[in-house]
């Protein structure tokens, strides 16, 4: 009974930490929209610094999407999530959306990561804004803190 206290508890403190990590929302949608723009913006720089030659893929394709997700596992369980923007290069129309995951699998730790999606076809962005996406399966193996340790 006393290790059933433990997994609940560790599990309610992962959702809470989870509900946390996320766009604030009891700010204006306003608000909200231009912290996702914010994010969005200084992950690209941070990926263009990196990786120059993105700017141009970039820039050239049908639309992009840049995604903040948070995920925390918690022994047996796993929860992410996570919000973001799609933006139409052709037309400069913005579609702001959240994601979303609850898991099994072993594991101990929080990740928070940033996705960007390049879309080269029409078709693919809008199956993506419609649908969302799916993607499946997770393996890491980390040990780090700030800029120690390895993974």
């Amino acid at each position: 009974m006393k290790t059933n206290y433990k997994l609940v508890v560790l599990m309610l403190g992962a959702v809470m930490l989870l509900g946390a990590c996320t766009v604030n929302q009891s700010r204006s949608p306003q608000d909200r929209r231009a912290a996702i723009l914010d994010m969005r913006d200084r992950s690209l720089e941070e990926l263009y610094q990196k990786r120059p030659e993105l700017r141009h893929i970039v820039s050239r394709a049908d639309g992009y999407a840049v995604f903040s997700n948070k995920n925390v596992n918690v022994i047996f369980a796993s929860f992410s999530g996570g919000y973001g923007v799609v933006t139409d290069n052709k037309t400069g129309r913005r579609t702001y959306m959240k994601m979303g995951e609850v898991g099994l699998g072993l594991g101990l730790g929080v990740k928070d990561f940033r996705v960007l999606f390049v879309f080269h076809t029409r078709r693919a962005m809008h199956q993506f804004v419609d649908n969302g996406w799916e993607f499946g399966g997770h393996v890491d193996a980390a040990v780090k803190a700030s800029d120690a340790g390895g993974a």
